[in-house]
């Protein structure tokens, strides 16, 4: 086993999306690991419930529920910590860091990836954001790609989600500033930007992984 999908959630979305997700993961042949974030008193209740033979299930501490924007953002970064990635890493050399609320269409052309370190869909940013939450918009986080070899960006990343309060867009701000400092630095790892494919939310025929955002959840198509 070389490489897994990955996804984290509280538990009202693992019910509401993990389904889907593991389903059409294991249709295209795709490993899955997913990762509950909550109080550590519910991990033992949440890996008794939901654990399976089908896909690696895990717990990191965190708040229950994603209600206001201090606990969504705490949820939307924790699939990039060093606390659920050194447990992935244990196990594989790559892993795909995917929204839970996606769903496959095709299998992982995981040679889109070879002979690089990590991969961000990057993108011009949102109209009408303005300062950090501008910087944030560059990344697309639904889907984002670590070798084992990048544990240094994935350790200045860890680094900076110390450093900055858990705040709607701090995941891809953080993402960013680490990606621009060994883009500009020059610093030895290999960066590919993310292939649409893998990041569609406007549900076009050809791509391999559909998700949806916000009303596009109602979409038909969806």
């Amino acid at each position: 086993m070389t490489r897994t999908l990955l996804a984290s959630c509280d538990e009202t979305y693992f019910t509401k999306h993990a389904s889907a997700f593991i389903k059409t993961a294991e249709l295209h042949g795709e490993k899955v690991w997913i990762n509950i974030v909550a109080p550590e008193d519910q991990h033992e209740r949440l890996l008794k419930q939901y654990g399976s033979a089908s896909y690696i299930l895990t717990c990191s501490d965190g708040p229950s529920a994603a209600i206001s924007d201090y606990e969504r953002s705490f949820f939307a970064r924790s699939r990039f910590t060093k606390q659920v990635l050194s447990r992935v890493f244990d196990s594989f050399n790559e892993v795909l860091i995917l929204d839970i609320d996606c769903f496959l269409r095709g299998s992982i052309e995981w040679t889109d990836f070879a002979d690089v370190d990590y991969s961000l869909f990057l993108r011009d940013p949102l109209n009408g954001t303005v300062g950090w939450e501008m910087e944030g918009s560059r990344v697309a986080a639904g889907a984002v790609y670590f070798r084992k070899t990048s544990l240094s960006f994935l350790n200045v990343l860890q680094n900076m989600f110390e450093v900055h309060k858990p705040v709607w867009f701090i995941d891809q701000y953080c993402l960013y500033q680490v990606h621009k400092h060994f883009e500009t630095n020059q610093l030895p790892l290999t960066f590919c930007q993310m292939p649409q494919k893998y990041i569609d939310w406007e549900f076009n025929p050809d791509t391999i992984i559909w998700t949806g955002k916000g009303a596009r959840k109602t979409s038909t198509e969806y």
